[in-house]
């Protein structure tokens, strides 16, 4: 199952599971402990980085987190910053950009 932020509960994450189904949930919200423990941990992790045509991908990525609301189960979680190498033209004149995303 693919959700957003608003699934990412133990009651949902269970019903999930019962039925032999994981869940990858998109995980937002400063007030959330998981992302808060993501954080900590990734600051003190080496990402794993690689160039795909016109962009740069950096990945962190661990698994035990045990901070989900609601109750305690072994989360995996990865972040993803995405850096878009760009040239657009403004004004007659050509720039480079790079535009830059990213996903938790």
């Amino acid at each position: 199952m693919v959700v957003d932020d608003l699934y990412l509960q133990v009651p949902f994450i269970t019903l999930c599971q019962k039925y032999g189904k994981h869940v990858i949930a998109v995980l937002k919200g400063e007030h959330r402990l998981l992302l808060q423990d993501a954080r900590g941990i990734f600051s003190q992790v080496t990402p794993q980085p690689w160039q795909e045509h016109q962009r740069t991908v950096t990945l962190w990525e661990t698994q035990g987190f045990e901070s989900c609301e609601g109750g305690s189960m072994p989360l995996h979680v990865l972040h993803a910053q995405e850096t878009e190498h760009k040239r657009t033209r403004v004004a007659g004149q050509w720039l480079h950009i790079d535009e830059r995303h990213h996903w938790w």
